[in-house]
């Protein structure tokens, strides 16, 4: 029998439209991601997942700044004309 968690976390999945396996370690870890990206800062969003030590918070640093990096390749090329007087 699924416990109340695992069902409101199935119900999320779902009604998300998501269609591979999510654990509540993944949604917990992509919430953390997701704080730190829109501009969350380290100390607050480490409080609210319950980490213990700066090094727990460290690899939200790494996945933000790689999401950071990925997104600028995907900046379509900005073509400059230069008008004539």
């Amino acid at each position: 029998m699924l416990s109340l968690n695992a069902i409101y976390l199935d119900n999320w999945v779902k009604r998300a439209k998501i269609e591979k396996k999510i654990t509540w370690h993944c949604a917990r870890h992509s919430f953390g991601t997701n704080l730190v990206f829109y501009g969350g800062d380290l100390r607050s969003t480490s409080s609210l997942l319950g980490h213990s030590n700066t090094r727990e918070r460290e690899k939200y640093v790494h996945i933000v700044e790689s999401l950071k990096e990925k997104s600028e390749f995907n900046l379509p090329e900005i073509k400059f004309q230069h008008l004539k007087d």
